[in-house]
Protein backbone atom coordinates (compact mmCIF):
# COMPACT_ATOMS: atom_id res chain seq x y z
CA UNK A 1 0.00 0.00 0.00
CA UNK A 2 1.03 3.99 -0.34
CA UNK A 3 2.49 5.22 2.47
CA UNK A 4 2.57 8.51 2.27
CA UNK A 5 3.20 10.07 5.51
CA UNK A 6 2.60 14.12 4.66
CA UNK A 7 -1.49 14.53 5.46
CA UNK A 8 -1.16 17.64 2.50
CA UNK A 9 0.41 15.50 0.17
CA UNK A 10 -2.34 12.73 1.15
CA UNK A 11 -5.51 15.81 0.69
CA UNK A 12 -3.80 16.49 -3.11
CA UNK A 13 -3.87 12.82 -3.64
CA UNK A 14 -7.22 12.11 -2.90
CA UNK A 15 -8.11 15.28 -4.42
CA UNK A 16 -6.25 14.24 -7.61
CA UNK A 17 -8.18 10.87 -7.46
CA UNK A 18 -11.84 12.63 -7.10
CA UNK A 19 -11.35 15.00 -9.81
CA UNK A 20 -9.90 12.32 -12.57
CA UNK A 21 -12.75 9.90 -11.16
CA UNK A 22 -15.31 12.68 -11.81
CA UNK A 23 -13.83 13.43 -15.25
CA UNK A 24 -14.10 10.48 -16.42
CA UNK A 25 -17.17 10.14 -15.50
CA UNK A 26 -18.62 13.16 -17.42
CA UNK A 27 -16.75 11.82 -20.37
CA UNK A 28 -18.44 8.32 -19.89
CA UNK A 29 -21.60 10.04 -20.27
CA UNK A 30 -20.11 11.42 -23.74
CA UNK A 31 -19.42 7.92 -24.80
CA UNK A 32 -22.86 6.56 -23.76
CA UNK A 33 -24.28 9.19 -25.52
CA UNK A 34 -22.47 8.38 -28.98
CA UNK A 35 -23.25 4.34 -28.49
CA UNK A 36 -26.94 5.60 -28.42
CA UNK A 37 -26.94 7.78 -31.45
CA UNK A 38 -26.18 5.16 -33.62
CA UNK A 39 -29.06 3.09 -32.82
CA UNK A 40 -31.74 6.13 -32.39
CA UNK A 41 -33.34 8.21 -34.79
CA UNK A 42 -33.12 11.20 -32.58
CA UNK A 43 -30.02 12.13 -31.75
CA UNK A 44 -31.06 14.62 -29.03
CA UNK A 45 -32.66 11.41 -27.56
CA UNK A 46 -29.45 9.94 -27.20
CA UNK A 47 -27.82 13.12 -25.45
CA UNK A 48 -30.82 13.37 -23.03
CA UNK A 49 -29.36 9.58 -22.25
CA UNK A 50 -26.09 10.75 -21.67
CA UNK A 51 -27.07 13.62 -19.00
CA UNK A 52 -29.34 11.05 -17.08
CA UNK A 53 -26.80 8.80 -16.76
CA UNK A 54 -24.37 11.46 -15.31
CA UNK A 55 -26.40 12.62 -12.77
CA UNK A 56 -26.84 10.22 -10.14
CA UNK A 57 -23.33 8.41 -11.04
CA UNK A 58 -22.28 12.05 -9.64
CA UNK A 59 -24.02 10.95 -6.34
CA UNK A 60 -23.33 7.27 -6.74
CA UNK A 61 -19.98 7.69 -7.14
CA UNK A 62 -19.33 9.08 -3.60
CA UNK A 63 -20.68 6.11 -1.92
CA UNK A 64 -18.12 4.09 0.16
CA UNK A 65 -16.74 0.88 -0.63
CA UNK A 66 -18.21 -1.57 -3.62
CA UNK A 67 -20.91 -2.70 -1.77
CA UNK A 68 -24.42 -2.57 -3.77
CA UNK A 69 -22.38 -2.89 -7.36
CA UNK A 70 -24.78 -4.80 -9.11
CA UNK A 71 -27.52 -3.33 -7.85
CA UNK A 72 -27.99 0.32 -7.39
CA UNK A 73 -24.92 1.50 -9.57
CA UNK A 74 -26.60 0.03 -12.57
CA UNK A 75 -29.57 2.23 -12.11
CA UNK A 76 -27.81 5.20 -13.94
CA UNK A 77 -27.42 3.29 -17.35
CA UNK A 78 -31.07 1.68 -16.68
CA UNK A 79 -32.38 5.45 -16.25
CA UNK A 80 -30.20 6.46 -19.71
CA UNK A 81 -31.44 3.97 -22.18
CA UNK A 82 -35.15 4.01 -20.76
CA UNK A 83 -34.62 7.59 -21.38
CA UNK A 84 -33.64 6.97 -24.94
CA UNK A 85 -36.50 4.74 -25.74
CA UNK A 86 -39.24 7.43 -24.22
CA UNK A 87 -37.54 10.01 -26.18
CA UNK A 88 -36.83 8.08 -29.30
CA UNK A 89 -40.83 7.44 -30.42
CA UNK A 90 -40.89 4.48 -27.79
CA UNK A 91 -39.49 1.82 -30.37
CA UNK A 92 -37.85 -1.45 -30.02
CA UNK A 93 -37.06 -1.64 -26.20
CA UNK A 94 -35.98 -4.85 -25.88
CA UNK A 95 -33.26 -3.90 -28.39
CA UNK A 96 -32.31 -0.68 -26.02
CA UNK A 97 -31.96 -3.02 -22.95
CA UNK A 98 -29.60 -5.17 -24.47
CA UNK A 99 -27.27 -1.82 -25.19
CA UNK A 100 -27.55 -1.18 -21.44
CA UNK A 101 -26.27 -4.65 -20.44
CA UNK A 102 -23.66 -4.29 -22.98
CA UNK A 103 -22.75 -0.67 -22.08
CA UNK A 104 -22.32 -1.59 -18.15
CA UNK A 105 -20.79 -5.32 -19.17
CA UNK A 106 -18.06 -3.82 -21.25
CA UNK A 107 -17.51 -1.00 -18.53
CA UNK A 108 -16.38 -2.88 -16.01
CA UNK A 109 -14.38 -5.38 -18.06
CA UNK A 110 -12.21 -2.18 -19.35
CA UNK A 111 -12.10 -0.77 -15.55
CA UNK A 112 -11.50 -4.79 -14.23
CA UNK A 113 -8.69 -5.04 -16.76
CA UNK A 114 -6.77 -1.66 -15.36
CA UNK A 115 -7.85 -2.35 -12.17
CA UNK A 116 -5.42 -5.56 -12.61
CA UNK A 117 -2.77 -4.03 -14.51
CA UNK A 118 -3.06 -1.31 -11.69
CA UNK A 119 -1.75 -4.45 -8.65
CA UNK A 120 0.81 -5.02 -11.43
CA UNK A 121 2.09 -1.62 -11.70
CA UNK A 122 1.90 -1.16 -8.20
CA UNK A 123 4.25 -3.85 -7.42
CA UNK A 124 6.70 -3.27 -9.82
CA UNK A 125 7.32 0.21 -8.31
CA UNK A 126 7.35 -0.77 -4.47
CA UNK A 127 9.76 -3.94 -5.77
CA UNK A 128 12.52 -0.65 -6.10
CA UNK A 129 14.32 0.99 -3.38
CA UNK A 130 14.00 4.41 -5.89
CA UNK A 131 10.67 4.74 -5.61
CA UNK A 132 10.25 3.66 -1.94
CA UNK A 133 13.14 6.10 -0.35
CA UNK A 134 11.27 9.10 -1.66
CA UNK A 135 7.87 10.75 -1.20
CA UNK A 136 7.80 13.49 -3.88
CA UNK A 137 9.11 10.82 -7.19
CA UNK A 138 6.09 8.36 -4.94
CA UNK A 139 4.11 10.91 -5.06
CA UNK A 140 4.14 12.13 -8.84
CA UNK A 141 4.35 8.63 -10.02
CA UNK A 142 0.71 8.14 -8.40
CA UNK A 143 -0.46 11.54 -10.08
CA UNK A 144 1.16 10.44 -13.08
CA UNK A 145 -0.57 6.63 -12.85
CA UNK A 146 -4.08 7.98 -12.18
CA UNK A 147 -3.96 10.18 -15.18
CA UNK A 148 -2.75 7.04 -17.32
CA UNK A 149 -5.86 5.38 -15.94
CA UNK A 150 -8.37 7.72 -16.58
CA UNK A 151 -6.97 8.35 -19.89
CA UNK A 152 -7.01 4.33 -20.47
CA UNK A 153 -10.71 3.75 -18.67
CA UNK A 154 -11.95 5.95 -21.52
CA UNK A 155 -9.90 5.40 -24.77
CA UNK A 156 -10.58 1.90 -23.97
CA UNK A 157 -14.29 1.53 -23.46
CA UNK A 158 -15.13 3.88 -26.15
CA UNK A 159 -13.03 1.64 -28.85
CA UNK A 160 -14.66 -1.54 -27.41
CA UNK A 161 -18.13 -0.11 -27.93
CA UNK A 162 -17.15 0.94 -31.50
CA UNK A 163 -15.75 -2.40 -32.28
CA UNK A 164 -19.53 -3.87 -30.80
CA UNK A 165 -21.22 -0.93 -32.95
CA UNK A 166 -19.43 -1.99 -36.10
CA UNK A 167 -20.62 -5.88 -35.57
CA UNK A 168 -23.76 -4.84 -34.95
CA UNK A 169 -24.99 -4.27 -38.62
CA UNK A 170 -28.72 -4.04 -38.01
CA UNK A 171 -29.00 -1.76 -35.78
CA UNK A 172 -32.68 -0.45 -36.86
CA UNK A 173 -34.32 -3.77 -36.76
CA UNK A 174 -36.68 -4.59 -34.24
CA UNK A 175 -35.20 -7.11 -31.81
CA UNK A 176 -37.29 -10.27 -30.52
CA UNK A 177 -37.72 -11.58 -27.17
CA UNK A 178 -35.66 -14.55 -27.93
CA UNK A 179 -32.95 -12.71 -29.80
CA UNK A 180 -32.93 -10.47 -26.25
CA UNK A 181 -32.66 -13.64 -24.28
CA UNK A 182 -29.87 -14.75 -26.66
CA UNK A 183 -28.03 -11.92 -26.60
CA UNK A 184 -28.86 -11.37 -22.91
CA UNK A 185 -27.67 -14.69 -21.33
CA UNK A 186 -23.91 -14.56 -21.73
CA UNK A 187 -24.10 -10.71 -20.73
CA UNK A 188 -25.98 -11.34 -17.07
CA UNK A 189 -23.44 -14.53 -17.04
CA UNK A 190 -20.45 -12.30 -17.43
CA UNK A 191 -21.84 -9.42 -14.61
CA UNK A 192 -22.45 -12.38 -12.42
CA UNK A 193 -18.93 -12.50 -11.56
CA UNK A 194 -18.33 -8.97 -10.58
CA UNK A 195 -20.28 -9.15 -6.92
CA UNK A 196 -17.71 -11.83 -6.80
CA UNK A 197 -14.49 -9.75 -7.52
CA UNK A 198 -16.04 -7.11 -5.55
CA UNK A 199 -16.59 -9.06 -2.58
CA UNK A 200 -12.85 -10.58 -2.72
CA UNK A 201 -11.54 -7.01 -2.67
CA UNK A 202 -13.38 -6.49 0.02
CA UNK A 203 -12.31 -9.60 2.38
CA UNK A 204 -8.62 -8.64 1.20
CA UNK A 205 -9.30 -4.94 2.57
CA UNK A 206 -10.89 -6.01 6.02
CA UNK A 207 -7.90 -8.65 6.51
CA UNK A 208 -5.37 -5.84 5.83
CA UNK A 209 -6.99 -3.50 8.47
CA UNK A 210 -7.32 -6.52 10.37
CA UNK A 211 -4.24 -7.05 10.52
CA UNK A 212 -4.27 -10.97 9.64
CA UNK A 213 -3.24 -10.24 5.87
CA UNK A 214 0.22 -8.09 5.06
CA UNK A 215 0.37 -8.20 1.60
CA UNK A 216 -1.20 -6.23 -1.08
CA UNK A 217 -3.85 -7.87 -3.17
CA UNK A 218 -1.66 -9.43 -5.93
CA UNK A 219 -2.19 -8.83 -9.80
CA UNK A 220 -3.98 -12.18 -11.39
CA UNK A 221 -3.47 -13.02 -14.78
CA UNK A 222 -5.78 -15.50 -14.85
CA UNK A 223 -8.50 -12.26 -14.30
CA UNK A 224 -6.96 -10.56 -17.21
CA UNK A 225 -7.38 -13.89 -19.17
CA UNK A 226 -10.89 -13.37 -17.73
CA UNK A 227 -11.19 -10.13 -18.53
CA UNK A 228 -10.19 -10.72 -22.61
CA UNK A 229 -11.97 -14.04 -22.91
CA UNK A 230 -15.63 -11.89 -21.54
CA UNK A 231 -15.05 -9.37 -24.17
CA UNK A 232 -14.41 -11.54 -27.45
CA UNK A 233 -17.31 -13.41 -25.99
CA UNK A 234 -19.93 -10.50 -26.01
CA UNK A 235 -18.22 -9.31 -29.51
CA UNK A 236 -18.72 -13.40 -30.64
CA UNK A 237 -22.13 -13.40 -29.41
CA UNK A 238 -22.73 -10.43 -31.41
CA UNK A 239 -21.17 -11.41 -34.61
CA UNK A 240 -23.06 -14.86 -34.24
CA UNK A 241 -27.23 -12.79 -33.51
CA UNK A 242 -25.95 -10.84 -36.70
CA UNK A 243 -25.21 -13.60 -38.96
CA UNK A 244 -28.84 -15.06 -37.61
CA UNK A 245 -30.45 -12.19 -38.66
CA UNK A 246 -28.36 -12.15 -42.42
CA UNK A 247 -29.85 -15.89 -42.56
CA UNK A 248 -32.97 -14.89 -42.19
CA UNK A 249 -33.05 -11.98 -44.33
CA UNK A 250 -31.41 -14.23 -47.10
CA UNK A 251 -33.93 -16.71 -46.91
CA UNK A 252 -36.96 -14.15 -47.24
CA UNK A 253 -35.09 -12.49 -50.27
CA UNK A 254 -35.09 -16.06 -51.58
CA UNK A 255 -38.79 -16.85 -51.05
CA UNK A 256 -39.52 -13.09 -52.05
CA UNK A 257 -37.51 -13.89 -55.69
CA UNK A 258 -38.85 -17.60 -55.68
CA UNK A 259 -42.24 -16.20 -55.35
CA UNK A 260 -41.08 -13.62 -58.87
CA UNK A 261 -39.77 -16.18 -60.22
CA UNK A 262 -43.46 -18.18 -60.50
CA UNK A 263 -44.90 -14.46 -61.75
CA UNK A 264 -42.43 -14.50 -64.50
CA UNK A 265 -43.22 -17.95 -65.18
CA UNK A 266 -46.98 -16.84 -65.53
CA UNK A 267 -46.20 -13.97 -67.52
CA UNK A 268 -44.32 -16.14 -70.03
CA UNK A 269 -47.27 -18.64 -69.90
CA UNK A 270 -49.53 -15.64 -70.54
CA UNK A 271 -46.93 -14.50 -73.58
CA UNK A 272 -47.12 -17.63 -75.16
CA UNK A 273 -51.08 -18.35 -74.64
CA UNK A 274 -51.17 -14.20 -76.36
CA UNK A 275 -49.32 -15.95 -79.27
CA UNK A 276 -50.99 -18.35 -80.04
CA UNK A 277 -54.19 -16.62 -79.87
CA UNK A 278 -52.36 -14.58 -82.32
CA UNK A 279 -51.66 -17.46 -84.47
CA UNK A 280 -54.91 -18.21 -84.70
CA UNK A 281 -56.45 -15.05 -85.29
CA UNK A 282 -53.83 -15.24 -88.34
CA UNK A 283 -54.22 -18.97 -89.52
CA UNK A 284 -58.17 -18.19 -89.68
CA UNK A 285 -57.71 -14.14 -90.83
CA UNK A 286 -58.57 -15.76 -94.79
CA UNK A 287 -61.80 -16.66 -93.61
CA UNK A 288 -62.71 -13.52 -91.88
CA UNK A 289 -61.69 -11.66 -94.90
CA UNK A 290 -64.25 -13.65 -96.86
CA UNK A 291 -67.00 -13.46 -94.71
CA UNK A 292 -66.76 -9.89 -94.92
CA UNK A 293 -65.85 -9.32 -98.22
CA UNK A 294 -68.81 -12.21 -98.28
CA UNK A 295 -71.34 -9.64 -95.98
CA UNK A 296 -70.60 -6.58 -98.30
CA UNK A 297 -71.15 -8.04 -101.52
CA UNK A 298 -74.73 -9.01 -100.32
CA UNK A 299 -75.56 -5.53 -99.39
CA UNK A 300 -75.03 -6.40 -95.13
CA UNK A 301 -72.91 -3.17 -94.36
CA UNK A 302 -74.02 -3.17 -91.04
CA UNK A 303 -73.25 -6.21 -90.21
CA UNK A 304 -69.85 -6.36 -91.85
CA UNK A 305 -68.72 -3.08 -89.87
CA UNK A 306 -70.48 -5.48 -86.60
CA UNK A 307 -68.06 -8.53 -87.94
CA UNK A 308 -65.51 -5.99 -87.83
CA UNK A 309 -65.58 -4.89 -84.78
CA UNK A 310 -65.91 -8.04 -83.39
CA UNK A 311 -62.44 -9.07 -84.86
CA UNK A 312 -60.90 -6.04 -83.36
CA UNK A 313 -61.87 -7.08 -79.77
CA UNK A 314 -60.17 -10.41 -80.80
CA UNK A 315 -57.15 -8.99 -82.09
CA UNK A 316 -56.53 -6.26 -78.98
CA UNK A 317 -57.68 -9.24 -76.56
CA UNK A 318 -55.11 -10.93 -78.14
CA UNK A 319 -51.94 -8.73 -77.59
CA UNK A 320 -50.85 -6.50 -74.32
CA UNK A 321 -52.32 -2.75 -73.98
CA UNK A 322 -49.16 -1.56 -73.11
CA UNK A 323 -46.30 -2.12 -75.90
CA UNK A 324 -42.47 -1.41 -74.39
CA UNK A 325 -39.97 -3.30 -76.70
CA UNK A 326 -40.14 -6.60 -75.16
CA UNK A 327 -42.84 -9.26 -74.62
CA UNK A 328 -42.23 -10.03 -70.53
CA UNK A 329 -42.48 -6.49 -69.47
CA UNK A 330 -45.32 -5.84 -72.55
CA UNK A 331 -47.23 -7.97 -69.98
CA UNK A 332 -46.16 -7.28 -66.07
CA UNK A 333 -46.93 -3.20 -66.86
CA UNK A 334 -50.27 -4.23 -69.31
CA UNK A 335 -51.28 -6.20 -65.66
CA UNK A 336 -50.33 -3.64 -63.34
CA UNK A 337 -52.35 -1.08 -65.56
CA UNK A 338 -55.50 -3.29 -65.46
CA UNK A 339 -55.14 -4.16 -61.42
CA UNK A 340 -54.64 0.00 -60.92
CA UNK A 341 -57.55 0.47 -62.58
CA UNK A 342 -59.99 -1.77 -60.92
CA UNK A 343 -58.41 -0.15 -57.59
CA UNK A 344 -59.35 2.93 -59.07
CA UNK A 345 -55.67 4.56 -59.63
CA UNK A 346 -54.31 5.25 -63.56
CA UNK A 347 -51.09 3.81 -64.68
CA UNK A 348 -49.06 6.79 -67.27
CA UNK A 349 -46.58 4.50 -68.96
CA UNK A 350 -43.95 5.87 -70.85
CA UNK A 351 -41.35 3.01 -70.60
CA UNK A 352 -39.01 1.24 -73.34
CA UNK A 353 -37.21 -1.97 -72.70
CA UNK A 354 -33.63 -0.64 -72.78
CA UNK A 355 -30.75 -1.58 -74.88
CA UNK A 356 -28.13 -3.51 -73.93
CA UNK A 357 -27.41 -6.42 -72.20
CA UNK A 358 -29.85 -6.18 -69.56
CA UNK A 359 -31.78 -9.42 -68.64
CA UNK A 360 -35.73 -9.07 -69.01
CA UNK A 361 -35.80 -11.22 -65.82
CA UNK A 362 -34.10 -7.97 -63.59
CA UNK A 363 -36.22 -5.67 -65.46
CA UNK A 364 -39.03 -7.34 -64.76
CA UNK A 365 -37.97 -7.93 -61.05
CA UNK A 366 -37.38 -3.99 -60.74
CA UNK A 367 -40.83 -3.15 -62.28
CA UNK A 368 -43.00 -5.80 -60.29
CA UNK A 369 -41.71 -4.56 -56.63
CA UNK A 370 -41.80 -0.56 -57.86
CA UNK A 371 -45.13 -1.04 -59.13
CA UNK A 372 -46.11 -2.97 -56.39
CA UNK A 373 -44.80 -0.78 -53.57
CA UNK A 374 -46.79 2.03 -55.80
CA UNK A 375 -49.65 0.00 -55.48
CA UNK A 376 -49.60 -1.00 -51.90
CA UNK A 377 -49.15 2.81 -50.85
CA UNK A 378 -52.21 4.54 -52.75
CA UNK A 379 -54.36 1.65 -51.08
CA UNK A 380 -53.12 1.93 -47.92
CA UNK A 381 -54.23 5.95 -47.68
CA UNK A 382 -57.29 5.60 -49.90
CA UNK A 383 -55.77 6.82 -52.69
CA UNK A 384 -57.11 7.27 -56.11
CA UNK A 385 -54.40 9.19 -57.74
CA UNK A 386 -51.62 8.09 -60.38
CA UNK A 387 -48.81 6.00 -60.83
CA UNK A 388 -46.32 7.58 -63.08
CA UNK A 389 -43.65 4.94 -64.75
CA UNK A 390 -41.03 6.19 -66.94
CA UNK A 391 -37.53 4.54 -68.48
CA UNK A 392 -34.95 6.62 -70.67
CA UNK A 393 -31.11 6.02 -72.10
CA UNK A 394 -28.36 8.30 -72.18
CA UNK A 395 -24.45 7.25 -72.76
CA UNK A 396 -24.85 4.06 -71.19
CA UNK A 397 -27.31 5.18 -68.61
CA UNK A 398 -30.53 3.50 -68.55
CA UNK A 399 -32.95 5.25 -65.86
CA UNK A 400 -36.10 3.65 -64.71
CA UNK A 401 -38.70 6.12 -62.16
CA UNK A 402 -41.18 5.06 -60.76
CA UNK A 403 -43.74 8.08 -58.59
CA UNK A 404 -46.43 8.33 -56.94
CA UNK A 405 -48.43 10.15 -54.29
CA UNK A 406 -47.89 9.03 -50.06
CA UNK A 407 -49.32 11.12 -46.95
CA UNK A 408 -46.23 11.76 -45.27
CA UNK A 409 -42.61 11.25 -45.57
CA UNK A 410 -41.58 7.97 -45.19
CA UNK A 411 -38.52 7.64 -41.99
CA UNK A 412 -35.43 6.11 -44.40
CA UNK A 413 -33.01 3.82 -42.52
CA UNK A 414 -29.62 5.34 -41.37
CA UNK A 415 -27.76 2.26 -42.41
CA UNK A 416 -29.75 1.35 -46.12
CA UNK A 417 -31.02 4.78 -46.63
CA UNK A 418 -34.81 3.30 -47.82
CA UNK A 419 -37.63 3.79 -46.03
CA UNK A 420 -38.18 1.91 -43.11
CA UNK A 421 -41.45 -1.12 -43.93
CA UNK A 422 -44.41 -0.12 -41.27
CA UNK A 423 -45.90 -3.81 -42.07
CA UNK A 424 -45.14 -6.62 -39.64
CA UNK A 425 -45.77 -9.79 -42.17
CA UNK A 426 -42.90 -11.33 -43.03
CA UNK A 427 -41.45 -10.79 -46.58
CA UNK A 428 -42.64 -6.98 -46.66
CA UNK A 429 -39.84 -4.50 -47.09
CA UNK A 430 -37.88 -6.54 -49.13
CA UNK A 431 -39.13 -5.35 -52.55
CA UNK A 432 -36.56 -2.00 -52.81
CA UNK A 433 -33.85 -3.78 -51.42
CA UNK A 434 -34.26 -6.84 -54.22
CA UNK A 435 -34.56 -3.60 -56.46
CA UNK A 436 -30.91 -2.09 -55.26
CA UNK A 437 -29.33 -5.66 -55.46
CA UNK A 438 -30.49 -5.54 -59.47
CA UNK A 439 -29.35 -2.38 -59.98
CA UNK A 440 -25.70 -2.73 -58.03
CA UNK A 441 -25.57 -5.88 -60.05
CA UNK A 442 -24.61 -3.76 -63.55
CA UNK A 443 -22.90 -1.46 -61.52
CA UNK A 444 -26.10 1.30 -60.59
CA UNK A 445 -27.94 2.15 -57.55
CA UNK A 446 -31.21 3.56 -56.40
CA UNK A 447 -32.34 6.72 -55.02
CA UNK A 448 -35.45 8.08 -53.17
CA UNK A 449 -36.81 11.54 -53.58
CA UNK A 450 -39.91 12.79 -51.72
CA UNK A 451 -41.09 16.39 -52.47
CA UNK A 452 -43.55 17.88 -50.41
CA UNK A 453 -46.66 19.39 -53.10
CA UNK A 454 -48.58 22.45 -51.68
CA UNK A 455 -51.25 19.68 -51.33
CA UNK A 456 -49.70 18.84 -48.07
CA UNK A 457 -48.97 15.44 -49.91
CA UNK A 458 -45.86 14.05 -50.61
CA UNK A 459 -44.70 13.06 -54.48
CA UNK A 460 -42.41 10.06 -53.85
CA UNK A 461 -40.29 8.99 -56.47
CA UNK A 462 -37.59 6.41 -56.77
CA UNK A 463 -35.03 6.43 -59.55
CA UNK A 464 -33.17 3.08 -60.81
CA UNK A 465 -29.90 3.70 -62.20
CA UNK A 466 -28.05 0.78 -64.64
CA UNK A 467 -25.65 0.74 -66.48
CA UNK A 468 -25.82 -0.86 -70.16
CA UNK A 469 -21.91 -1.24 -71.54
Amino acid sequence: MYNIPTDNLIRIMRFETDAVNYAVLLIYALIMAKWLKAFVENSRAAYAAGAVYAVPNLILINLPGEKGDSLIKFLPAILAVLTAYLLDNRRNLKQKLFLVLTFITTRWLVAGTLAEISFFERDFVFSHDFFKSSVPITFWEFIIWELILGGCNIFLLERALFLIQRTYTKKSEDMEMSELILLAAPLCAILSVRPLVSEYYDLWGQGILAGYITENIPGDVWKLIFYALSFVAVVAIDILYQNIKASRENEKNLELLKGQTEEIRRHIGRIEEMYADMRGLKHDMGNHIAVIEELTKSGNIKEAYSYIESLKESLNAAQPRIKTGNPVTDIIISEYAEKLSDAGISLKAAFTFPNGEIDAFDISIILNNALQNAYEELLKHDKRGEVALSSYQREGIYIIEVSNIADSLHKLDKETGLPASDKAEAGHGYGLKNIRNVALKYNGDIDITQDELGSGEILFKLIIMLQTK
